[in-house]
């Protein structure tokens, strides 16, 4: 059967996003027939004659199945255009989605192109159990929907114990000290002050030398579904004097930003570290690829029980889940929960080190581009069925983002989120 990867050429804004369709291209040609693979560069820029061209080429050369595998741009201007040429009127097309976090910020879009997905097969690959359950509950059939973990270049992420010590007398952190690291982006999303705060929690009980690395950019993203724009310089300079304050306090222990890093370094710098710590509640956190890259390091890990997250701890008892609630109109997580956690796995450290290449194993029997492949032959295999549409449900979910303002906002106090965001986002908690 022929098919064609559909994907941007130019690499996504977001860092993760970059790995995640590199890794999805390196699954599916790992299997599929090299005469028989197409690839497709579909991006913002090019104009509607542009993407007509790529219509018919994808028809013209009969591809019976279409595989997205990238977020952006949305597809609804491409299956518009094949649309027109009627390559639909073949019934034995085949689309395949890979789903991202984004997929409720562009419902508008998706509601826009069920008419013709009706019109075809379609499968909806989800990276978690939690996500696959949210767009379910959109689905009039949810027999379209399927779950896999985004794979993870687990050639590259993986664990070296010599490297891993050469690289802590490198950097001069003594290989006693107790490494805690967060890699990614350093926002209100991210939970990166009440990191912070945990980690100083932490340090007044516990008198062994520590570190905390942060890794990342900063952005002013907030929570803009309830209206919280936070200042990308104002959450940056609020970080910072928060670390310069530490500091300056304790002398067994150190916050270090170094920053955003390139790959290689990235791999480095989970390879220094002990335990990796990631407290996201962030609303499209259908998956997580920071943890996921930190777990194939043989790292285990302090995660919020939050959506994409809470499938990580399938890969074993490494991996420590907080319990996330919806109280009072906020999502909240019990610091002091976050606390035991890291004081538990302080004590535990020389096993949990010792541990680090059989905790890499299982993540990678989990998340690696074979798995990935694997997973990807299974569902392809797996019985097509026609696509049902969207439900009432969604079209809730629609209609909010059609207001002029915040999507899941109570009107009746600022910055907190409203029934419907319960009612929609219920199944990542």
């Amino acid at each position: 059967m022929k098919s064609a990867l559909i994907y941007n050429f130019n690499e996504s804004t977001w860092k993760s996003c970059q790995s995640i369709s590199k890794n999805l291209f390196k699954s599916y040609k790992s299997f599929l027939n090299r005469d028989d693979l197409f690839t497709y560069d579909y991006n913002y820029e090019m104009s509607d004659f542009q993407i007509f061209n790529i219509a018919s080429s994808i028809k013209s050369s009969n591809i019976k199945r279409m595989i997205i595998i990238d977020h952006t741009p949305h597809p609804l201007k491409l299956l518009i255009a094949l649309d027109k040429l009627k390559y639909f009127d073949d019934k034995k097309k085949e689309i395949i989605i890979h789903v991202f976090g984004d997929f409720t910020l562009f419902s508008s879009s998706w509601e826009k192109a069920q008419t013709i997905l009706k019109k075809t097969y379609v499968k909806l690959i989800c990276a978690s159990e939690k996500q696959s359950l949210l767009i379910k509950s959109f689905l009039n059939d949810a027999a379209s929907v399927f779950t896999m973990p985004f794979p993870v270049d687990t050639q590259f992420f993986n664990f070296d114990k010599k490297v891993s010590l050469h690289l802590k007398q490198i950097i001069n952190l003594n290989k006693e000290k107790i490494i805690f690291s967060y890699a990614g982006r350093l926002s209100s999303q991210k939970k990166i002050i009440e990191l912070i705060n945990c980690y100083e929690t932490y340090v007044n009980l516990n008198e062994k030398d520590s570190v905390l690395l942060l890794a990342g950019k900063f952005d002013g993203i907030g929570s803009p579904f309830i209206g919280d724009i936070y200042e990308c310089e104002r959450y940056e300079c609020d970080c910072i004097e928060l670390i310069s304050n530490f500091n300056k306090s304790y002398e067994h222990a150190k916050i270090i930003y170094v920053s955003n890093l390139a790959q290689d370094e990235l791999k480095n710098f989970k390879l220094v570290t002990d335990i990796f710590i990631s407290l996201s509640v962030h609303n499209d956190e259908d998956f997580g690829m920071s943890p996921a890259e930190a777990l194939s390091t043989g790292l285990p890990a302090i995660l919020t029980d939050w959506a994409g997250y809470s499938s990580f701890a399938t890969i074993g008892s490494q991996i420590s889940l907080i319990n996330v609630q919806l109280t009072d109109s906020s999502i909240v997580f019990d610091k002091t929960d976050v606390v035991t956690e890291m004081l538990k796995m302080s004590d535990e450290i020389n096993i949990l080190r010792s541990k680090r290449m059989e905790f890499a194993r299982s993540a990678h029997d989990y998340l690696s581009i074979k798995t990935g492949t694997e997973n990807i032959q299974n569902i392809l295999n797996t019985p097509r069925k026609r696509f049902e549409g969207f439900n009432l449900k969604f079209r809730k979910l629609t209609s909010c983002f059609g207001k002029n303002a915040p999507p899941f906002g109570d009107i009746k106090v600022e910055y907190t989120y409203n029934n419907l965001y319960q009612e929609i986002y219920g199944h990542y908690f």
